[in-house]
């Protein structure tokens, strides 16, 4: 229950767990955050180490160290997070954490202290007492959330929140969020839509999102979500409607063959009005199990119009096409792709990219590759990379876990 934010942010987590004692785990892994905002794109890969400590004398209490180290260019601060986490009772916890940011010959702290508690099997409430980076003052907040299951295939949800400033009184808000789920019989199609609202002394955010899948056949699967934001604050009139409808086809009798479209609408509105159409269609297809082909045809329009009334318009497309053959007993590879880049202004691109791979083990990957574009354009230098470039690919399932673990006790 929080405001819209400008920044749509993924983070992917890939972390390896290893339990040294019935008392202890640590755990190493990779970080790879994506922030995108309007007008960019920042890339955060990072580098995760921790670990979970529960004492011996004391059962129900758990005490945590997480470091997140920024590298490849990031310029995202080191962080350090420290814990401590206890359950006296089934149902009633207690955490206190410490962050602490290291940047440029400066450390800043942000910590929390705070606890939940299970009222019935329905409704759950929490207090927190949070202190941010930098800040003199403690904001307090209380928050209430339910959810109710109307029967196995519904499910509807509720949540209150309240905050304040301890020292100063100020900063006060208070959000309201009401959720539902639903599933089919059949589990063929699944449902949710949410809302929620913030009220506070500078305005209110409104927040509603509706998404809908399902599938049409066995081959067919159809996904559609609208999300639409509403930021009134300061005397602002910032708008954001996001809609996406996608298909995927697969034929399960031939699952050779895999399609996927989808098409995305945005209106933003702020200072100017921005409406963005968004498309592309990818195919890949299994010609045996050795030689794979793939094509995609994507593009971009984008209508940006001022309080002037002037208006102007950009339209980008892309094709592309390319295989990957497999050769060696498995154990190498190689692959081409040609693409074709142009707008309406004229611009157009040609790109070639060629790869050569080494499978050292089963679910690893090592490659490189060299990517070429001709008769660039500085307007779209954003959308290639050229020069060469190192690949490595890791397969994340249960036969990972099974070599890590040979290789730590080896």
């Amino acid at each position: 229950m929080t405001a819209p934010s400008d920044i749509e942010r993924l983070t992917v987590d890939a972390v390896y767990a290893k339990e040294f004692s019935t008392n202890f785990k640590g755990y190493i892994g990779l970080e790879y955050r994506l922030d995108h905002t309007a007008t960019s794109k920042k890339a955060h890969p990072g580098l995760i180490l921790g670990g979970h400590w529960t004492p011996a004398n004391r059962p129900g209490t758990v005490i945590t160290a997480e470091l997140r180290h920024p590298f490849g260019g990031s310029d995202r601060p080191t962080e350090l997070t420290l814990g401590m986490y206890r359950e006296p009772v089934p149902g009633w916890r207690a955490y206190s954490e410490v962050e602490m940011t290291f940047g440029d010959d400066t450390v800043t702290t942000h910590s929390k202290l705070g606890f939940s508690y299970d009222l019935n099997d329905w409704l759950r409430g929490s207090t927190d007492f949070v202190k941010g980076l930098g800040s003199s003052d403690t904001m307090f907040t209380q928050a209430m959330m339910g959810k109710w299951a109307m029967n196995g295939n519904t499910s509807f949800s509720f949540g209150i929140e309240h905050s304040r400033s301890m020292e100063s009184d100020d900063h006060r808000l208070t959000s309201v969020a009401l959720g539902a789920k639903w599933g089919s019989s059949a589990e063929s199609w699944v449902g949710d839509a949410d809302a929620d609202t913030t009220f506070e002394d500078s305005g209110n955010t409104h927040y509603a999102s509706f998404g809908i899948a399902g599938k049409i056949t066995p081959d067919f699967t159809v996904l559609g979500r609208t999300r639409v934001a509403l930021d009134k604050r300061d005397g602002r009139d910032h708008r954001r409607i996001r809609s996406r409808a996608g298909i995927a086809y697969r034929p399960v009798h031939d699952p050779r063959l895999e399609v996927l479209a989808w098409y995305e609408h945005r209106i933003e509105q702020r200072e100017t009005k921005s409406v963005t159409h968004m498309w592309s269609v990818d195919a890949a297809y299994e010609v045996d199990a050795d030689l794979r082909l793939n094509a995609k045809y994507a593009g971009q329009s984008q209508k940006l119009t001022t309080l002037g009334g002037f208006s102007a318009r950009a339209t980008t497309q892309l094709v592309q096409a390319g295989f990957n053959y497999e050769f060696g007993d498995n154990r190498f590879q190689i692959g081409l792709n040609a693409a074709h880049l142009w707008d309406n202004q004229g611009n157009a691109t040609n790109g070639i990219g060629a790869e050569i791979g080494f499978a050292p083990t089963k679910g690893a990957l090592v490659a490189l590759g060299y990517n070429r574009a001709m008769n660039k354009s500085a307007l779209r230098s954003d959308l290639y990379q050229e020069g060469f470039y190192l690949r490595f690919k890791l397969l994340l399932d249960n036969s990972l876990w099974d070599r890590l673990d040979s290789f730590m006790e080896s």
